[in-house]
């Protein structure tokens, strides 16, 4: 099990169109990729939207209300590509980078503190995670 990261348009996400590392790496190598899922719905569920136009005309929806609701604190409505080539990213987040993220953020609420320069062996052992005692004292309460 890996955690993956996926950057890129809402309507390639939405309709699968994009690659995880495994998969790239399976294409690359000439190699064999099967994808395995529990509890998802069949694709042939009647609930399943498989036009991508449909799916970027409500991706476009959401994001023009979202803009409307920002407008107050957000001066340019959100705009980003939503086209069937837009690029995106994808890599696996290795334990290292997760716990290299929760450190960053830790120092962030403390920036009087030194941060280290390598990889912590025990992330949960440092200063600054330490101080901070609960998740909701802190900006970054999904990652803390």
């Amino acid at each position: 099990m890996a955690l993956d990261v996926y950057i890129g348009s809402l309507t390639r996400y939405y309709m699968e169109d994009w690659e995880t590392p495994i998969q790239r790496y399976c294409r690359e190598s000439g190699k064999k990729f099967l994808r395995v899922r529990v509890n998802k719905q069949s694709n042939d569920s009647g609930d399943v939207i498989k036009d991508p136009e449909v799916v970027r005309s409500h991706v476009i929806a959401w994001r023009e209300s979202l803009s409307t609701a920002l407008s107050e604190i957000v001066s340019t409505p959100l705009d980003w590509d939503e086209s069937s080539s837009s690029s995106y990213f994808s890599e696996q987040l290795g334990w290292d980078n997760l716990s290299s993220l929760k450190l960053w953020a830790a120092y962030l609420e403390s920036p009087h503190l030194s941060r280290p320069t390598r990889c912590v062996e025990d992330w949960t052992i440092d200063e600054a995670f330490k101080r901070v005692d609960e998740p909701n004292d802190t900006k970054y309460p999904n990652l803390l």
